[in-house]
């Protein structure tokens, strides 16, 4: 996908999110910035998974009223996680997409609590059960997003995901 493609996708992405929140009240519950984080992962690799985490988790921060690198930081570190983790692993079943999503989504959020914490932020206090919610609604939407990106790349990105998968560059 070429760069002004990408731009286009996360721009996109934002309004799509935004616009969700206010007319769908469950959809504030699904990350559309992680999802295209985690895609990015799967198929490119550590350093592209690693940048689109950065770049998106900056977009994310700039739409929320927590300091300006939170999310930057835990959507590159869960970004660069998974990268590493589909060389090692085929993530082509929608049952290990769903698990890796779930997954990542949990260690995103308890990752920004953690710095939250840190920083002296107040914390809710229903901050688990949301993490969760989170979660699950994020991966079950991811399913349906994969499939989205897929067709939009075409046939090459299911080609990439099985060379990441088994360490070879493509």
């Amino acid at each position: 996908m070429s760069y002004a493609k990408t731009i286009g996708l996360l721009i996109l992405i934002v309004i799509l999110q935004l616009l969700g929140s206010l007319y769908i009240p469950l959809f504030a519950f699904v990350d559309l910035l992680m999802i295209i984080t985690l895609y990015f992962a799967m198929t490119r690799g550590e350093l592209q998974g690693a940048l689109m985490g950065t770049v998106s988790g900056l977009l994310k921060d700039s739409l929320t009223d927590l300091p300006l690198g939170m999310y930057g930081f835990a959507y590159t570190l869960v970004g660069f996680l998974v990268a590493s983790a589909s060389r090692k692993f085929i993530l082509e079943r929608n049952s290990l997409q769903f698990l890796v999503l779930f997954l990542s989504a949990l260690v995103s959020s308890f990752t920004l609590m953690a710095l939250i914490w840190v920083v002296d932020f107040p914390i809710r206090q229903d901050a688990g059960q949301v993490a969760l919610l989170h979660a699950l609604l994020t991966s079950a939407a991811g399913i349906l997003f994969f499939g989205l990106f897929r067709r939009i790349e075409g046939v090459g990105a299911e080609r990439r995901i099985k060379g990441v998968a088994h360490g070879q560059i493509l």
